[in-house]
């Protein structure tokens, strides 16, 4: 018996690069910044070739003895899929899939036609926001001779503030997201999404 030896071909090709920089405990401030970038690109035509950028942005700042505390996440994801079509192909009458009936393609075992499916090179987007910020005030964490200078009111009431979004949309003016234009959020192109905005307010926040 002979055998013949099966070779393997590429399917698909992918590839990913990620960068990454930051500042840290500069006056008061930590930034962090990452960027990934992945492509797939696949040798049949009947599949979908896709493009990620994902970028995340993380920022601390705590000035004034940490009085101010802010914390900020801001993650975006931008998926390109490109999108497929299916050209009827004629191949003669019982060798297909489907059949034609005016201007429309059915499934028929006995048809007379078949659907390929062919990569247009047109890429629709799918854009991800997510993000939060939580902002911490409290003249509390101040020097004892620094909160004797704030007025009578103002050295008892402290707050916090946290905002939470996440955005999933095919919304075309990825730039206005990026802005994060909330104009643009939760409209006639949004998959998915949530906002929330919350604030407390203290006063004698550290008297028992």
């Amino acid at each position: 018996q002979k055998y013949s030896q099966n070779r393997l071909k590429d399917f698909s090709t992918a590839r990913t690069g990620n960068y990454k920089a930051g500042l840290s405990y500069w006056h008061n401030l930590t930034v962090e910044a990452l960027y990934t970038h992945r492509t797939k690109d696949f040798q049949q035509a009947d599949s979908a070739q896709t493009r990620t950028d994902l970028i995340e942005i993380n920022l601390g700042w705590a000035p004034f003895h940490r009085s101010i505390n802010l914390l900020a996440n801001y993650r975006i994801n931008n998926t390109q899929v490109s999108t497929i079509v299916q050209t009827p192909v004629y191949v003669g009458p019982g060798q297909g899939t489907h059949v034609k009936v005016g201007d429309l393609y059915f499934e028929d075992p006995d048809g007379e036609y078949i659907l390929v499916a062919q990569s247009t090179g047109d890429f629709q987007p799918v854009v991800e926001l997510e993000g939060s910020l939580s902002l911490d005030v409290d003249p509390h964490r101040l020097p004892k001779k620094d909160q004797e200078r704030l007025p009578s009111p103002w050295r008892f009431l402290s707050s916090q503030t946290l905002l939470n979004f996440n955005e999933k949309t095919k919304d075309r003016d990825t730039w206005a997201l990026y802005r994060l234009d909330f104009s643009r959020f939760q409209g006639d192109s949004t998959l998915q999404g949530n906002l929330l905005l919350r604030e407390d307010l203290f006063l004698f926040r550290h008297r028992r």
